[in-house]
């Protein structure tokens, strides 16, 4: 679902993730994630005369915020989030459109992971949106309120590999049930000159329990740490 209402079929996304440590041991660090989402292009929406390779950018999303481990494994985060339509709209040529807000979580690590190890990190977390909106699975827009989270992985040595599963709950104001996504796949990372290669294949499935609306999407990536 598009952040302005519409659902659209995503072609490829892009997407980066970046961590920058303020003070050692990831005891405070900035972080940004963003992604690219673009689908097949359609008349009147972009240049025609790049024939069946052509694509229209349609929504860019960037989350960017402040990490600090205060205790043990424990770690809290503040950041700033926006979902930005991308040549849709009321024109089919002009952006327009846009979700953004504020986002407070908790989160405890658990597992043997490396901490540098993003991919691979186990954690659940508790959050709060202080502010400002999300669009739901009917494409209305709902204010969010408290959200759960949950992230496990789950090693395969002998084959280089793990599964993944990701799991977040968010409630519109105050308590009542909205969004359930779950995100799970397997991720391999088969040679051991390039470890910082990894493949990946999953599904994402997100639910609106309110607006009785499921949405899923199978996916193929290619994912480089560095």
């Amino acid at each position: 679902m598009a952040p302005n209402g519409v659902p659209f079929e995503p072609l490829f996304v892009t997407s980066i993730n970046l961590n920058i440590g303020l003070l050692p041991n990831k005891n405070l660090y900035v972080f940004t994630e963003s992604k690219f989402w673009m689908q097949e292009a359609g008349l009147g929406i972009t240049n025609p005369s790049q024939g069946n390779f052509d694509f229209s950018k349609r929504e860019f999303d960037f989350n960017a915020g402040l990490a600090w481990n205060y205790f043990d494994r424990f770690e809290v985060r503040t950041s700033a989030y926006s979902t930005g339509n991308l040549n849709r709209g009321v024109s089919l040529t002009s952006p327009s459109g846009f979700k953004d807000g504020v986002l407070l979580e908790n989160r405890y690590y658990f597992g043997s992971a490396n901490a540098y190890d993003i991919s691979r990190l186990s954690f659940v977390s508790i959050g709060y949106y202080p502010t400002k909106s999300l669009v739901g699975g009917d494409g209305s827009d709902f204010k969010p309120s408290f959200f759960a989270r949950a992230h496990a992985t789950y090693d395969i040595p002998i084959i280089r590999s793990y599964v993944y599963g990701d799991l977040q709950f968010t409630a519109e104001r105050i308590f009542t049930p909205r969004l359930l996504e779950l995100d799970a796949g397997f991720a391999t990372r088969p040679f051991s000159q390039i470890e910082n290669l990894e493949l990946r294949v999953g599904n994402n499935v997100t639910t609106d329990v309110k607006a009785h609306t499921t949405r899923d999407l199978a996916y193929g990536a290619v994912r480089i740490g560095y």
